[in-house]
């Protein structure tokens, strides 16, 4: 496929996603063996495989922000891999379990977090991605951590 191609892959899933909340895209998008390696600072890697747990992180986030969006900055693309430069948003309305000692506790402030993603695609789908994202700075935002003096 051409890097175009791949771009356009990319871009479809966060238009469906999280635009749209189609989560039946990730059925055609993502592999069945995708694998997700989600190195944040602040925060243990970890690493996520398949649609289905693609899906029930997708979950997570909604119930925490129910307004939560994904918006494209840039997108990159070489052979078959595409960077995706872009920021989360939302507004903190549920228990978000990923906090930095357990769940956080609804506070209804806005977040705004950058964060790059690295996707290799082989046949039309999304195998692997590689992400990076501030969790340290999510954290601050919503008040479970402090944020350093000014």
């Amino acid at each position: 496929m051409s890097t175009e191609e791949n771009k356009a892959i990319v871009r479809r899933l966060y238009e469906e996603l999280y635009q749209k909340r189609n989560t039946a895209i990730l059925d055609e998008l993502i592999a069945p063996e995708y694998v997700l390696r989600f190195a944040a600072a602040g925060w243990q890697p970890s690493v996520t495989r398949g649609p289905a747990v693609y899906r029930e992180f997708m979950k997570v986030w909604w119930e925490a922000l129910p307004d939560f969006s994904v918006g494209i900055e840039q997108l990159i693309a070489e052979g078959d891999s595409v960077v995706t430069v872009c920021t989360w948003s939302g507004t903190h309305r549920g228990d978000l379990a990923y906090g930095p000692s357990g769940a956080i506790k609804p506070t209804g402030r806005r977040m705004s977090l950058p964060d790059i993603i690295t996707s290799r695609i082989s046949e039309g789908q999304i195998v692997e991605e590689w992400e990076s994202a501030n969790m340290g700075s999510l954290w601050q935002q919503l008040g479970a951590i402090p944020s350093p003096a000014s």
